[in-house]
């Protein structure tokens, strides 16, 4: 356990190994749906195995554009190559974002980066065709053109290394989102249920609850002792409502800041439905039993087993029952949350990961 002033950090974890599931290539470009290419055994195609229901196409929007996002990123090796793919993938995260509380955390990077990328795109195409040279122009096509200057070339150098690098960081963001609505929905296939009870919290003041979700290619690249966690939960209070954006987690752990008045999870890229089960299985046994957990823990003391699995912690059970599909049996009613008027001035920060 981590100990700092006025909070406590908390790593629960699971052992549990996550397998790489290697890309393949393919030869289509647009799919309409991802399950209708039979040689696709990438990240998509994993869940199709089990069919879509409607109920998941209504939660997922994205649904039937994961398949083309696959491919746009597998073969879209240019800034150059322009595709309609990024918008509709963009503009369908943000409408599902909009009517539900389980929510596609990267989207806010992936809107800027794209943003950023077809801006410095179309000022190169402007320069480009004022000077009258393709946008690939090599620099000896280039000399070649009349009244062409050294300045125009060095320009238009410049901004293609810019673009390069915007384009880069677009594609990796993108990427991001992808893995986490593949996560998302393996999820919901894993463990409709406790999706459906997760995405209907409420805060103390009863306002909703977002739940934010990320997958991170690298974990904590630059903790080395906590590489091993595939999965946290950030979760704490403040003012008295539950938060994973507070003070003491900016000045804690700054990695970890998710949300005001929001909560937080964090995968790793590819991890399968039973991970973030597990982990939206801690979560919602911390919201019903927030106050009778904390208590627990200071009668535990040294005790405590850093991890949320030792003998007798619920936290625990309820997340090893979400992983196996089941719903957490207990929960605390919310008549009863809304009587608790008493909340701690320094309240714990709850960050609940599971191991590989």
């Amino acid at each position: 356990m981590y100990r700092m002033r006025y909070q406590t950090l908390l790593v629960f974890g699971l052992c549990l190994c996550i397998l790489n599931v290697s890309r393949a290539n393919t030869t289509s470009f647009v799919q309409a749906d991802p399950c209708a290419n039979s040689s696709l055994n990438t990240a998509t195609a994993f869940y199709c195995q089990f069919g879509i229901r409607d109920s998941a196409l209504n939660k997922f929007p994205t649904y039937r554009y994961l398949g083309a996002v696959e491919v746009y990123l597998q073969i879209t090796t240019t800034p150059y190559i322009t595709s309609l793919t990024p918008k509709y993938f963009i503009d369908r995260l943000e409408e599902r974002n909009s009517k539900f509380l389980i929510r596609n955390g990267s989207i806010t990077s992936l809107k800027k980066t794209f943003h950023t990328y077809q801006s410095q795109l179309n000022r190169l195409k402007q320069l480009t065709a004022a000077l009258g040279v393709p946008v690939e122009a090599t620099k000896k096509d280039f000399s070649q053109l009349s009244g062409a200057q050294i300045c125009d070339w060095s320009l238009i150098r410049q901004m293609r290394r810019t673009l390069w690098k915007s384009f880069r960081r677009f594609k990796m963001e993108l990427s991001i989102a992808y893995e986490t609505e593949v996560v998302l929905l393996a999820q919901f296939i894993h463990n409709d249920c406790l999706f459906e009870a997760v995405n209907s919290l409420v805060n103390l003041d009863e306002s909703a609850l977002p739940v934010y979700v990320y997958a991170r290619p690298a974990f904590f690249g630059s903790q080395p002792n906590l590489q091993h966690v595939s999965g946290m939960v950030v979760m704490s209070q403040q003012n008295g409502l539950f938060s994973s954006d507070t003070p003491g987690i900016r000045r804690g752990h700054p990695h970890f800041a998710g949300h005001k008045y929001a909560l937080t999870v964090i995968v790793q890229v590819r991890a399968p439905g039973a991970i973030l089960s597990h982990e939206f299985g801690h979560l919602y046994y911390l919201y019903h039993h927030w106050e009778k957990y904390t208590d627990y823990m200071e009668k535990m003391g040294n005790r405590y087993q850093v991890g949320g699995h030792g003998s007798g912690d619920r936290s625990g059970v309820a997340a090893v029952l979400a992983e196996e599909g089941k719903m957490p049996d207990s929960h605390m009613p919310w008549s009863y949350r809304r009587s608790l008027n008493e909340y701690s001035i320094h309240p714990p920060v709850f960050v609940q990961g599971e191991e590989e």
